[in-house]
C-alpha cells in the first residue's frame, strides 16, 4: 500500500504514462488489453486486463511459467482511493499454482519498487 500526493485522476494519468517507463512495458488500458514487455525482437506478455473502473481500479490476470517461478496464475488488482490531497494505492496479487516464498518476496519487492517508489517519485516529481 502506498500514498501518493495527487488526485486519483493525476495518479491514473501518471501511472499510464509511467508504467514501465524506459523498460519497454506497454499497458493497453481497456478490457482485453495487454500489459506486455518489448525486448528487442522478443517480448513477454505479463497480464491481460480483466476490468477497469476509471479512477478506481484495474484488474488483470497473468501467468508465470516455470522460468518465472511457476507454473501459476496471478490475479492482480490495483485500487485507488482519494484521501484528501493524496491518493491511496492498494495492490493485491493473488497467486494460484506452484508458488514459492522466493517468488512471493520478489513480487512484493517489485510492486513496492514500481508503485511505492517509482510511481510516487514520478507523480510527486
Amino acid at each position: 500500500m502506498a500514498s501518493v500526493d495527487g488526485s486519483t485522476r493525476l495518479v491514473v494519468a501518471a501511472g499510464l504514462s509511467h508504467a514501465g517507463r524506459g523498460l519497454g512495458h506497454i499497458l493497453e488500458p481497456f478490457p482485453g488489453g495487454r500489459l506486455f514487455e518489448q525486448c528487442g525482437d522478443g517480448g513477454l506478455l505479463w497480464y491481460t486486463v480483466l476490468a477497469i473502473t476509471p479512477n478506481e481500479s484495474l484488474s488483470l490476470a497473468g501467468y508465470c511459467t516455470a522460468e518465472w517461478g511457476g507454473p501459476c496464475t496471478t490475479l492482480l488488482t490495483v485500487k485507488l482511493a482519494a484521501s484528501g490531497e493524496k491518493t491511496r494505492l492498494t495492490v493485491s496479487d493473488a497467486l494460484y499454482g506452484r508458488v514459492s516464498d522466493k517468488q512471493i518476496t520478489s513480487l512484493s519487492e517489485g510492486w513496492q519498487q514500481l508503485f511505492g517508489k517509482g510511481l510516487r517519485e514520478f507523480v510527486e516529481g
